[in-house]
């Protein structure tokens, strides 16, 4: 996005799918490959987030603060209390969904204008 919109871009996701695909071919020339659902992240280098010059150092630091605590598992980015758009609990305090919860997530979490 920076390369299109260098004056306005604040912060994108980056999505680094090399990293999954070298490790499915691995598995498939080891003969170990099976079918299954990968829920790699930013541990996995799989997903990064690309920050612009534009955006604060201080807010930048509590950015990588909290990416660090998703790589450690100190943080669960869906983790309750977990309003959807209406104000409706989807997820008590403490708790997390379920990967097929997530995986049929038909609502935006609360203050995202729109429709899913």
């Amino acid at each position: 996005m920076s390369t299109f919109s260098p004056k306005t871009f604040l912060a994108s996701p980056v999505w680094n799918w090399g990293v999954f695909y070298e490790k499915v071919v691995r598995e498939v020339m080891d003969k170990n490959w099976k079918s299954y659902q990968y829920w790699g992240g930013i541990k996995d280098a799989i997903v990064d987030i690309s920050m612009s010059p534009l955006v604060p150092q201080t807010i930048s630091d509590n950015v990588r603060a909290e990416r660090e605590k998703i790589i450690s598992n100190d943080l669960h980015p869906f983790e309750g209390p977990l309003y959807d758009q209406s104000g409706k609990m989807r997820c008590s305090a403490g708790e997390r969904p379920s990967d097929d919860e997530l995986l049929s997530m038909n609502w935006f979490v609360r203050n995202v204008v729109g429709e899913p």
